[in-house]
């Protein structure tokens, strides 16, 4: 019996300006160790790629190669050409959000120049450039592809999942923001609801929140938090975190669609907002990449 290599593949790095956004971006590619599949490599899109490329490797490694729970896949992490995590902050607001919401009603801290409602134009970007940037790169199987995103990143890959359902076959919502601009997301459910019920999408979906994310926290603020207490009571009760996310799984639940139609919903107990990606992120790697027959 061979033993799986312990080490990953060199991460390739490629930056550019897009001339869809004419935003600039950095993409993390990063391909597990064993060769690719006749059809290509199933791709793995990571949002927030600064802070997911790790986790996403390190778990497909483990979960994938060595453990064989699920097919190793090739890790495409989206980010931008910057080493400093205030500026990939305040760039996330407007290439994560679907519409433009310019009050301060749920905001815990300003940016200076955040701006929002840039995720068409974001996805778009996917599509027409990143994409094609990796398949000069890789072989992969563009028709096994999974999109990840937690927080805002949740928030756009639920809106990916309702108005673009065959962009990818697996969409993963971690602690997804659907309080943002007044639950605007919601208004594009019913259009997908119909086309779930049609036949005409059969997407897997993996949404999950931690039990603790709506509970009001009471705890002596870091310095860098300039809100009050109080401020971030208001808003986790406006935001309702885990409502919003069970109640629309378990909307997505209820639907009969096609064979394939899937909708997973975690909520673990005692997980927090910032905890959970790492406790639930095995599993959506084995709803997104099942393991290969035979292994």
């Amino acid at each position: 019996m061979s033993i799986p290599a312990l080490t990953t593949k060199p991460t390739q790095v490629f930056e550019f300006i897009s001339k869809v956004n004419g935003r600039d971006y950095r993409l993390l590619m990063t391909a597990p160790e064993t060769p690719p599949p006749p059809g290509g490599y199933p791709v793995l899109w990571a949002l927030d790629g600064s802070g997911y490329h790790g986790l996403a490797v390190d778990m497909l490694r483990v979960i994938g190669v060595i453990g064989g729970e699920c097919e190793p896949a090739l890790v495409v992490a989206v980010t931008y050409p910057t080493d400093d995590i205030n500026d990939c902050l305040t760039r996330r607001g407007l290439d994560l959000t679907p519409t433009v919401d310019d009050t301060d009603e749920m905001k815990i801290e300003a940016r200076e120049n955040y701006t929002s409602g840039g995720l068409d134009g974001f996805l778009d970007m996917l599509s027409q450039e990143a994409l094609a940037e990796v398949q000069q790169r890789y072989v992969v199987d563009t028709a096994r592809m999974a999109l990840f995103g937690h927080s805002l990143g949740g928030l756009a890959a639920l809106y990916t999942l309702f108005t673009r359902p065959t962009m990818f076959q697996s969409f993963v919502a971690f602690s997804p923001s659907i309080w943002w601009d007044h639950r605007a997301l919601l208004g594009h459910e019913a259009a997908f609801a119909a086309r779930v019920a049609a036949g005409e999408v059969a997407p897997r979906v993996l949404i999950a929140v931690g039990a603790t994310e709506q509970t009001r926290p009471d705890v002596i603020l870091p310095a860098s938090v300039s809100v009050s207490l109080e401020k971030i009571h208001e808003v986790l009760d406006k935001a309702r975190m885990v409502d919003n996310a069970a109640e629309l799984a378990a909307r997505l639940q209820a639907l009969t669609g096609a064979p394939g139609y899937t909708l997973r919903y975690h909520c673990p107990e005692g997980e927090t907002h910032v905890t959970l990606p790492s406790v639930v992120y095995a599993k959506a790697l084995q709803m997104a990449f099942p393991p290969l027959a035979g292994r």
